[in-house]
């Protein structure tokens, strides 16, 4: 006997051979079929919104990070990467981001004074190709693991020498990644990841935007959840944004580098071809470029 709720009282209900059948059909396909199905496709749809906006909050900081303001300083600067038991890496980069110099000074224990020493005459040298004594060295330095010590050390190296310098710290989120990658290795084929890493520091002071499209995205640490994110929606993101971003600045065609030549529209298939074919002395030489047509153009 089933009892049903009637103005505050339970009474008896009688249920008929079909409407039970209906009943127990019913809590049948729900419990057994449609909460099951019900739950999966709302937890899909959850994530499938979830990784959405996880996506966004990529491009968007993305976003601000390309179109960052670039120092592009007129003197060259000295790059550090920090380290402990591998030492400093260092690298003195033209205003170009040309490597003049690369150096690594350990300075613990019995090591201090010889790795002061060294830092001091790297930082002579970079004053001395940045060609004035007036103005101070900057230096970049990675804000990661040993980045607190390094800074006293280049602090109190540049107060003994009577050297001022111009500290930024750079985020280096993702360099040691790209520097290990067979895009670093063709740009530096005689040069240690170590030292790679510290280039590409250097140049992320100089110009964000230039460098940060070289590396794989999930290594930015630009967003939330990115290595639960599927890879080639962040690739896609990532392209998306530095295209839009490489149209918003635009690019020196003599001097920027094939991987951000990929993000100009039209020359993805023919960023190589350009790199040998330069310099263009005005923009009507690439029509010179083979493959390169008036379409293109």
């Amino acid at each position: 006997m089933k009892y049903s709720l009637r103005q505050g009282n339970l009474v008896p209900t009688q249920l008929t051979r079909r409407q039970d059948l209906l009943n127990e059909g019913i809590h049948d396909a729900w419990t057994r079929l449609l909460r099951r199905r019900g739950t999966t496709r709302l937890w899909n749809e959850k994530c499938k919104e979830a990784q959405d906006r996880a996506c966004q909050v990529f491009e968007d900081n993305l976003r601000r990070a390309l179109l960052a303001p670039p120092r592009m300083p007129s003197t060259p600067l000295l790059s550090l990467d920090p380290g402990f038991q591998a030492g400093i890496k260092c690298a003195i980069l033209n205003s170009n981001g040309v490597v003049i110099q690369l150096e690594t000074v350990k300075f613990l224990g019995k090591d201090r004074d010889r790795g002061s020493k060294v830092l001091a005459n790297l930082l002579l040298a970079t004053q001395n190709k940045g060609k004035s004594e007036q103005k101070p060295v900057l230096v970049a330095l990675g804000n990661g693991h040993g980045s607190q010590e390094s800074r006293i050390l280049i602090q109190e190296t540049s107060d003994k020498s009577n050297i001022p310098i111009d500290i930024q710290l750079v985020n280096e989120a993702g360099a040691s990644v790209w520097s290990v990658t067979e895009a670093a290795k063709d740009e530096f084929p005689n040069e240690s990841a170590a030292a790679v890493a510290a280039i590409s520091l250097g140049r992320r002071s100089q110009n964000p935007l230039h460098e940060l499209v070289k590396v794989p995205p999930r290594s930015l640490g630009l967003g939330m959840y990115q290595h639960d994110l599927s890879e080639s929606e962040l690739d896609e993101r990532l392209h998306s944004t530095s295209v839009d971003a490489v149209a918003t600045v635009g690019v020196d065609i003599n001097d920027c580098s094939v991987a951000i030549l990929r993000k100009v529209p039209g020359l993805k298939s023919l960023a190589d071809k350009v790199v040998r074919a330069r310099p263009f002395r005005k923009r009507s030489d690439l029509l010179s470029v083979s493959g390169l047509g008036p379409k293109t153009f």
